[in-house]
């Protein structure tokens, strides 16, 4: 799952499914918030997504980082999502879930997490829309990551869906393992139930049942 959280610590399943894959994608093109970049420095245990989860508890950077207004952007969104993830505002990113995330999240006690490992910088790339009603946008995000091999680079594509409310809210992730992508529901308690039970064990024991091929639907212009 190289798409999407940091090899799970990709998004805590890539390290899952993978050994490092992901757990914990308005308008149209963002441009020049797309090539922006974010350094991020994540926590030591951001390979795994799935991490104690802390809802109920409210986080100090939560009370000093501005709200976000309802009709911020999908891209906007996606950005505030991993900032919060980075800073330990774990509050901050449930509530950037949509209700059914993170109610399978908080179910399982799953935490969110980035989809790179620590250290890796991103930037956000194309936003895309799969419907005609333009509910569902998957952002694209680029991951860079300098270590002892080199530079290298990875992408995920965050799935976010339009709530009743009309706020944009996570419910994805896409990633590629190995050669094909695959794509993570976090709104599917069953999928993410499968890969924490999974953790910790043989990455070759995680079932294929729980995660599926992704083609993140087609484009809407």
């Amino acid at each position: 799952m190289k798409f999407g959280c940091e090899r799970f610590g990709f998004v805590a399943w890539v390290a899952v499914i993978g050994s490092g894959l992901l757990v914990g994608c308005g308008g149209g093109d963002s441009a020049a918030e797309g090539e922006a970049k974010s350094a991020y420095k994540a926590r030591p245990d951001s390979p795994n997504v799935v991490a104690a989860a802390g809802s109920h508890e409210t986080s100090p950077v939560a009370a000093e980082t501005p709200a976000l207004p309802l009709d911020a952007e999908p891209d906007q969104v996606t950005r505030r999502y991993f900032d919060a993830v980075v800073s330990d505002d774990s509050y901050t990113a449930e509530r950037l879930l949509s209700d059914s995330a993170r109610s399978s999240f908080d179910s399982i006690g799953l935490q969110p997490t980035i989809p790179a490992p620590a250290g890796s910088e991103m930037r956000i790339g194309k936003t895309r829309y799969t419907t005609q009603r333009k509910d569902v946008a998957w952002v694209e995000t680029i991951w860079t990551t300098i270590d002892s091999e080199g530079k290298s680079e990875s992408t995920s594509e965050v799935m976010l869906k339009r709530s009743r409310e009309g706020a944009w809210r996570v419910s994805g992730l896409v990633m590629s393992i190995g050669a094909a992508p695959v794509f993570f529901d976090f709104e599917d308690y069953v999928s993410l139930k499968t890969i924490h039970d999974s953790v910790g064990g043989d990455p070759a024991d995680v079932p294929s049942e729980g995660t599926r091929t992704a083609d993140g639907g087609r484009e809407i212009r």
